[in-house]
């Protein structure tokens, strides 16, 4: 048995083939274990630790470490992979691994291919769980977590709200705990949330989601592989074609997440949350009071509902509706009417002024200087950096008249 120390700078470090102690410290090391039942400290830094042969125990300590049990095809140990402080990735591969995030938004792998059975804790932050093939417990923890089951050979069953082990499948028999979002196979999929809000991804294939109770969404986002959007529409009851994503059946689902193509997404008569993401996205809130953010691209965007519903659009940066025609979005039916139930464009996350510190916001009329909004021909300008340039514009469809300031203001500053 060897105990190998590494330097404060960024070091690589090999144990041998008995059972070895290796101690990055601090700086950016690579340190890989060799046989033997080994444990390998990162300590601070951003570190790279593979166990390699034996059954490991890795430990990243500070920093955003990427650990991986085995590294060697064929080789595999039942290893225990602690990710610590920091965004981490952990990758457990062949064996029966214990896989701990520890603080952060960590990836947490059992092993992709592997039919080992593995416990995976994302603990603080919001993580990602990859149980891979095995019958694997999934927990969690705080903060927003995700089980992925986007490489199941075969199509997945997988319900939140039930407690205890349950059949998947395609994944094994897995158990999951303190899990909101579900990420589905290329297959076909059955997802269910629970009384919580979650998020539900069936992937490729012709799937049901099933929200459950809470507010809910059916996320395309990692759904399209080829060039196609989706158009998908919750107002509708049965199977629906969505084009870019198999046909799928949407049931207690209360928002939509498009992809990073052209999708066309439509609301129901409650009140939706459409996310279009990025592409030239279509956005069609139905009835009720909806949240349209329309995302990187040009989009057209229609809250719907007439004067009897008031919607909101969101926009979280200049990228959002670049300047020109061919470029801005389109609002077309904006009706703010300067009054508490009208719509409102928010322009709140973006900051107004980038030439002084802070999230500044935005003045209405005045010269078109940086921080400055204007109105012109139903087109509304924003000057983000004093150039006298837009930085963004949004195209309102009747040019509508707009009143800014006060509590039934049509723009949130």
């Amino acid at each position: 048995m060897a105990i190998i120390n590494g330097t404060p700078f960024d070091d690589v470090l090999n144990g041998t083939i008995l059972a070895d102690t290796i101690n990055g410290l601090a700086g950016d090391d690579e340190i890989s274990g060799g046989a033997g039942n080994d444990i390998l400290n990162g300590s601070s830094g951003d570190d790279l630790l593979e166990g390699e042969a034996g059954n490991d125990t890795l430990n990243g300590g500070d920093g955003h470490d990427s650990l991986f049990g085995d590294a060697l095809f064929g080789v595999g140990g039942s290893d225990t992979l602690n990710g610590d402080n920091g965004n981490d990735y952990l990758d457990g591969e062949a064996g029966n691994d214990t896989l701990n995030g520890g603080s952060g938004d960590d990836t947490l792998v059992g092993g992709f291919d592997d039919a080992g059975n593995d416990t995976l804790s994302g603990d603080i932050g919001n993580d990602w769980l990859f149980g891979g093939n095995g019958n694997d417990v999934l927990n969690g923890g705080a903060g927003t977590d995700t089980a992925n089951y986007q490489n199941a050979a075969v199509g997945v069953r997988v319900n939140l709200s039930l407690a205890g082990a349950q059949n998947t499948v395609g994944a094994g028999i897995d158990t999951l705990n303190s899990i909101e979002h579900l990420e589905g196979s290329s297959m076909n999929d059955t997802l269910t949330g629970n009384a919580g809000n979650n998020s539900l991804d069936g992937g490729a294939g012709n799937d049901v989601l099933n929200g459950g109770a809470g507010t809910d969404t059916a996320s395309y986002l990692f759904t399209t592989t080829g060039v196609t959007g989706v158009t998908v529409n919750l107002s509708l009851a049965g199977a629906q074609n969505t084009v870019g994503a198999g046909i799928d059946t949407l049931n207690s689902i209360e928002n939509l997440e498009g992809s990073v193509r052209n999708d066309t997404l439509t609301g129901n008569a409650g009140n939706n949350s459409l996310f279009g993401n990025a592409g030239n996205d279509v956005l069609n809130g139905g009835l009720g009071n909806d949240l349209l953010i329309g995302g990187l691209g040009k989009d057209t965007l229609t809250g719907g509902g007439g004067a009897l519903a008031f919607d909101t659009f969101d926009y979280n940066a200049v990228s959002e509706s670049r300047p020109g025609v061919a470029t801005r979005d389109i609002i077309t039916d904006f009706n703010g009417r300067g009054a508490l139930v009208g719509d409102k464009i928010d322009l709140t996350t973006i900051d107004a002024n980038t030439l002084v510190g802070g999230n500044q916001a935005f003045i209405f009329g005045g010269p078109f200087t940086a921080g400055h909004l204007r109105y012109v021909g139903g087109v509304l300008q924003g000057n983000t950096d004093g150039d006298a340039a837009a930085e963004f514009e949004i195209q309102l469809t009747g040019s509508p008249g707009l009143v800014v300031g006060g509590v039934g203001t049509d723009i949130l500053l």
